[in-house]
């Protein structure tokens, strides 16, 4: 603040004054403190306000008042410089204590509160925990002026993790399988001030139970008849011994175990649907029941006849008529049909699988073809059919040679001559039409040298040949095995000594 002081004019004389009219002394007094007024009024104040700066300008004004009122004094004025009315000391004075008394409100802070920061309980504290568990910390802190007051984690955790509730509380999760310490910091704020408290969190051990591994077989799914592998690989966190122990086995398979310790899975055949496999894997101390669920899916299957041919035989010139028939394990409907035809006749299959087959005219020998069976599913199956076509059976009559032959079943002469003879024209079968009474061939007036046919003393199906000689005794001649009246059969085996007797016979086939 500067005080303007006007140049001080030589004290009037009572004489110029008196000399004036009473209103020009008036208007020069007027005049005269609106310039002072206007010095004091018109100096701004400008910057930031000091208390030094405020007892400064005080002194200052202070000192000028009492500098000017002396100066008044000596030139024999009583009033203060050019305030006519007196006032102007009194009003410096008054200012200057109003400035003094604004310096001491501002430092004793009468211009606005102070804000004091937040405070906690201490600067850390300990929380404990069990591994793979989680565990809850509260921050306990307080404001002075009551602010509000904001909680986050300013320093995270090296081997966990943490998460913020409500009201300064703080959730910590250890990593997986971590034990050991760890820790994270929290920062209270108000607004403008904050302060720390640091979280040490110490992770007590617990056993692990086993965990399997990346190739462990949680799950098993093959087709119909075929195989699976099972691998069951578990390890120990804390590298404890593992062991493991089938409780519950295949109920639809076989479980076969490998000389590198996997499974092979074998479902029952032609079977499809679910199975499992349950099993118990332990460290000692935890144990873990694991369970396989094993899924076969359904394949289809062929058909099958049961076996890869068949034979049938017929004579020549005749119709043979028969059926096949296949399984299906699977239930389908199947239908028949002739793959290979035949070569020497016709062979014809219907759908139900009934067949029948006709040889060439006067065929004899042997033939093929073969029967197919379908599922309508693409499965199939093949069979093949042998055939034997006999030739036509022709009878063979016996002509008696010898003296006593009266009836065509009668045979009997003497030794030397021929016994019979084959009319026949293809030689090979001997067709009996009647053995008489008792199926034996009676030998009508009989001698010492006769023969006759009858059947064997052990079997009733051979036929004999018997020779009677007083000189060399009896010898049997076998002609023809199992042969039954009205039937055909061959000639296998004669004795010797009958021929040496002089029979001249026939050997047929």
């Amino acid at each position: 603040m500067t005080k303007h002081v006007k140049d001080q004019q030589p004290a009037k004389s009572e004489q110029d004054v008196d000399g004036k009219d009473a209103d020009e002394a008036n208007a020069v007094q007027a005049k005269e403190a609106d310039q002072h007024h206007a010095s004091m009024s018109d100096v701004p104040l400008s910057g930031d306000f000091s208390f030094a700066g405020a007892l400064a300008a005080a002194a200052g004004g202070t000192a000028e008042l009492v500098s000017e009122t002396a100066e008044s004094s000596a030139q024999g004025d009583d009033s203060y410089g050019d305030d006519d009315d007196g006032m102007g000391g009194t009003l410096l004075l008054v200012g200057a204590v109003g400035l003094v008394g604004l310096g001491i409100a501002v430092l004793a802070g009468g211009g606005g509160n102070k804000n004091d920061a937040p405070t906690v309980s201490a600067d850390s504290q300990t929380l404990t925990v069990a591994e793979d568990t989680p565990g809850n910390v509260t921050i306990s802190a307080s404001d002075p002026d009551g602010d509000p007051l904001t909680y986050t984690v300013s320093t995270s955790p090296t081997n966990g993790t943490v998460t913020a509730g409500t009201g300064g509380t703080f959730t910590y999760t250890p990593a997986t399988d971590f034990n050991g310490t760890d820790s994270f910091v929290v920062t209270v704020s108000d607004g403008e001030f904050s302060v720390t408290q640091t979280i040490n969190v110490t992770v007590t051990p617990v056993n692990d139970a086993p965990k399997p591994d990346a190739e462990n077989t949680s799950s098993l799914t093959i087709d119909e008849d075929t195989t699976g592998t099972i691998i069951i690989a578990y390890t120990d966190p804390e590298g404890d011994a593992v062991t493991g122990t089938i409780t519950s086995d295949v109920q639809h398979g076989t479980l076969t175990e490998n000389a590198d310790g996997t499974y092979t899975y074998t479902p029952d055949a032609d079977y499809n649907g679910t199975d499992s496999l349950s099993y118990t894997i332990t460290d000692g101390t935890d144990s873990v029941d694991v369970t396989v669920p094993i899924t076969i899916n359904p394949v289809n299957d062929d058909p099958d006849f049961g076996a890869d041919s068949a034979d049938i035989s017929l004579e020549e010139n005749t119709v043979f008529s028969g059926s096949v028939s296949a399984a299906d394990v699977d239930g389908d409907d199947l239908t028949y049909s002739l793959g290979d035809a035949a070569s020497n006749g016709d062979a014809v299959v219907n759908e139900d699988g009934t067949y029948t087959y006709t040889p060439d005219t006067d065929f004899s020998g042997t033939d093929s073809y073969t029967v197919l069976v379908s599922d309508g599913n693409g499965g199939t199956d093949e069979l093949t059919v042998n055939v034997t076509v006999d030739p036509a059976v022709e009878l063979v009559s016996i002509d008696v040679v010898g003296p006593n032959s009266t009836t065509p079943a009668t045979v009997s002469g003497d030794a030397g001559e021929t016994v019979f003879t084959d009319n026949s024209t293809e030689n090979t079968d001997v067709f009996i039409t009647d053995f008489g009474t008792d199926d034996v061939i009676e030998v009508s007036n009989a001698t010492s040298d006769d023969y006759s046919f009858s059947t064997g003393p052990n079997d009733p199906n051979d036929l004999y040949i018997t020779y009677t000689n007083t000189d060399a005794g009896t010898s049997n001649l076998i002609l023809i095995d199992d042969i039954l009246a009205g039937s055909s059969g061959f000639i296998t085996d004669y004795d010797s000594a009958v021929a040496a007797v002089g029979f001249t016979f026939m050997t047929f086939g």
